[in-house]
């Protein structure tokens, strides 16, 4: 409005005012791609290599995360896993870092805890099967969280 904009105060998260811009400055290093390597048409990361994939217990039939010593997940993990694929799920644990962690199932992104209303019990991961595509847990570089578990139904 007359070269304003408003905002809600619930939708305001974070807010950056930057300064001057210099396309001369890269703060990451950018990689290359070897065209003389062939495509890897099983590898939808490709030129990079898949992530890892996340431990499965054949015994109990559930996928977690990849825990660290303390018992919650790292900064910057992430792991697919396709051992579900075709199957109904149950989720057993959901601890993630509220908008920021996400585990992704059949293209939808799942993120938080009970503390932020996620409900285990009757919950909305309860009884989906799991597409082609798989289960991808990815976090950031920040908080971390206990994590997932989540298990053929």
């Amino acid at each position: 409005m007359n070269g304003h904009f408003r905002l809600h105060p619930s939708c305001v998260i974070e807010v950056t005012i930057p300064g001057p811009i210099e396309k001369t400055v890269v703060n990451h290093r950018v990689g290359t791609v070897d065209a003389t390597v062939p495509r890897d048409k099983d590898n939808e990361n490709w030129p990079w290599a898949p992530p890892e994939e996340c431990p499965y217990n054949a015994t109990s039939g559930c996928i977690t995360d990849l825990e660290g010593p303390d018992g919650d997940y790292k900064n910057n993990e992430v792991c697919i896993s396709h051992k579900l694929n075709g199957k109904s799920i149950i989720a057993r644990e959901l601890d993630l870092e509220r908008r920021y962690d996400f585990l992704t199932i059949n293209g939808k992104k799942f993120t938080g805890n009970k503390k932020h209303g996620f409900d285990l019990e009757g919950g909305i991961l309860n009884g989906i099967v799991v597409d082609e595509h798989g289960i991808r847990f990815e976090s950031d570089k920040s908080t971390t969280g206990g994590g997932f578990k989540i298990c053929e139904r």
